[in-house]
């Protein structure tokens, strides 16, 4: 077995992008509305990735929050066809 020594690797923060100014785009707070993290396992052959997502805007609309909750879970490893996404279904 290979003994591979433990690799220490910062959070990923995928909304730390620059932001395209847009006419409905609102100024966000200093710390994060709401805070996404996958810890890793804690088991030896662990990649030891740590992934979160902070969201600094409070205004989201439910849909924007399905996306982020689906980039959430494609940054975790979860795979989406091109036909697939998360979504709001009414049941009637």
């Amino acid at each position: 077995m290979i003994e591979w020594p433990e690799t220490k690797f910062p959070p990923i923060n995928l909304w730390n992008a620059p932001k395209q100014e847009s006419v409905m785009s609102k100024p966000a707070t200093d710390k994060p509305y709401i805070t996404l993290t996958c810890n890793p396992y804690e088991h030896d052959t662990s990649v030891n990735t740590r992934i979160t997502i902070e969201v600094m805007e409070k205004d989201l609309s439910r849909y924007d929050m399905i996306q982020v909750c689906e980039d959430f879970m494609k940054a975790m490893g979860y795979n989406f066809s091109p036909h697939e996404v998360l979504g709001i279904e009414v049941i009637e």
